[in-house]
Formats: structure tokens, C-alpha cells, sequence
């Protein structure tokens, strides 16, 4: 999901529209989450939950917490999770993540 955010980001700067971007992200490693949650960023709509950003920031940080050596990606991603919750959207779908700041 984070990959799908950044790329979605990075098109967005490049000028391209969301819809742009997402068309050509079948031709990359990140295409089943735009498959996913390609719709969902779309429409900005985050409210149908499949799980939610606060469970997989739990879940995540449990990751950190047991991993014995670092998980930079993990703990990148953990803190956009932590972003969302503190912003009121725990209870939203992960995807949230994605949402344009």
C-alpha cells in the first residue's frame, strides 16, 4: 500500500492524474494492490473498511517489536499507519494511507 501511495504521489507531481497513473501500474510489481485498492484511492472513499489502518498499525508494530534485526520498510509504513490513526482515520480502511496530504 505504501508503494501504491508513493506512486500515486511521485505521478501526481509529475502531473499525471490519478486515473493516469493507475492505468499503467498493471505493467509494474505493485499492480495486484492498484488492483486492490486502486478504486478505493480513486474515489477517496476509505470508509469501506476490508481492515483497518489502526489493526495493521498494531499489527506492524508487534512486527517491529519481535523483529531481531531492523525492518526499515516495516517502520516506514508503520508511521504512515501511526500518521493516519493520530489524523482520526483508525477506523478507516489501510488504504487510507494513500489519501493526498
Amino acid at each position: 500500500m505504501e508503494a501504491l501511495s508513493e506512486t500515486l504521489r511521485l505521478g501526481r507531481a509529475g502531473g499525471l492524474s490519478t486515473d493516469e497513473v493507475l492505468g499503467v501500474l498493471p505493467l509494474t510489481t505493485i499492480a495486484p494492490i492498484a488492483a486492490m485498492k486502486g478504486p478505493v484511492v480513486a474515489s477517496g472513499d476509505f470508509g469501506d473498511t476490508q481492515f483497518s489502518a489502526a489493526l495493521l498499525a498494531k499489527d506492524l508494530r508487534l512486527m517491529l517489536s519481535t523483529a531481531d534485526t531492523p525492518l526499515p520498510a516495516a517502520a516506514l509504513v508503520a508511521a504512515e499507519l501511526q500518521r493516519a490513526v493520530d489524523a482520526g482515520h483508525g477506523d478507516e480502511d489501510f488504504s487510507v494511507i494513500a489519501r493526498d496530504r
